[in-house]
């Protein structure tokens, strides 16, 4: 072993470095996790979640609530990113290109912005949307199909893929939303 490596081993043990929260890609941003984003667990409290995610991601540009699931639930957006929260807890995530993806009377889509994804986030395993179902099944394995177009890995996370004129298990496919703990299939 080179004493390089010997030294982070020894580090990482120690506990001297920080916990991945972000890839060498987009630092300082959250990635989608099974058990939250970066550094926010889902069951925390609506007022901390957003207060932690405002610092990497900036001020939301929309909230509302979730009318396709009723008032209990209320969701913050930040463009791509829809945050959902059930009696003010933090109990799921949206990821999905065109960002917020209700359009019933009452809801905030027509404020989300329109264009390039943003926030540029992405899972532990580098996968974020516009990546290809084959390079899902190359990074995750195993996955489940969990819907028409949907895809579920081992760990929790569902991937969507437009079904727009393609083949749903082309590895060409492209990965539309990256979702976990969401109330509702829309």
């Amino acid at each position: 072993m080179n004493r390089a490596l010997a030294v982070s081993l020894a580090l990482l043990i120690l506990g001297f470095l920080a916990p991945v929260t972000a890839t060498a890609r987009n630092p300082g941003l959250p990635l989608l996790e099974v058990n939250g984003l970066g550094p926010v667990s889902f069951g925390s409290p609506k007022a901390q979640v957003v207060a932690s995610l405002q610092r990497s991601l900036g001020a939301p540009n929309a909230r509302g609530v979730n009318t396709g699931c009723g008032p209990r639930f209320s969701e913050v957006a930040w463009h791509d990113l829809v945050v959902e929260f059930r009696h003010d807890r933090f109990t799921g995530y949206r990821y999905v290109d065109g960002g917020w993806p209700i359009s019933t009377p009452g809801s905030p889509r027509d404020r989300v912005a329109a264009g390039r994804t943003t926030p540029h986030l992405e899972t532990a395993l580098g996968i974020t949307l516009g990546s290809t179902l084959g390079a899902l099944r190359r990074a995750y394995g195993s996955l489940r199909r969990s819907g028409a177009s949907q895809w579920s890995a081992t760990d929790g996370l569902t991937f969507g893929e437009s079904p727009a004129g393609v083949d749903p298990t082309s590895p060409t496919s492209r990965i539309t939303e990256i979702k976990l703990g969401t109330c509702g299939a829309f």
